[in-house]
């Protein structure tokens, strides 16, 4: 019974890695310039008017509408992602997988790693 539930989660686990693409900023600027692509900002808001990519969309990982303002978004959209140093966007990426995005692309260095 414990092998069925642990491989039940390992099976959850690699069908959400299946819209996940990790990417670095070299990656998400030649993804920004093809474009297509919407970008979310999951840092707070003052993080957010220290610098910003061109065009992102703040969605506050810590506020109490996080899962609402998801929940709002298009699901069959592709989706860039970052936060300040990749934390909060690789903890939100279950979340991502829950509400039924498609397409998310993770910036997993986040800010800290270069803004595209």
């Amino acid at each position: 019974m414990v092998a069925l539930f642990w491989l039940s989660v390992g099976c959850d686990q690699v069908q959400s890695m299946d819209q996940v693409t990790d990417i670095d900023k070299t990656e998400a600027q030649s993804l920004l310039a093809k474009g297509g692509v919407t970008v979310l900002d999951l840092r707070t808001a003052s993080e957010f008017e220290g610098g910003h990519v061109e065009g992102a969309i703040l969605v506050d990982f810590y506020g109490a509408d996080f899962r609402n303002k998801l929940a709002t978004l298009e699901k069959e959209k592709p989706y860039l992602i970052y936060c300040a140093s990749g934390g909060r966007s690789k903890q939100s990426l279950r979340l991502f997988n829950q509400l039924g995005f498609k397409q998310i692309y993770h910036l997993y260095q986040g800010a800290a790693g270069g803004l595209p």
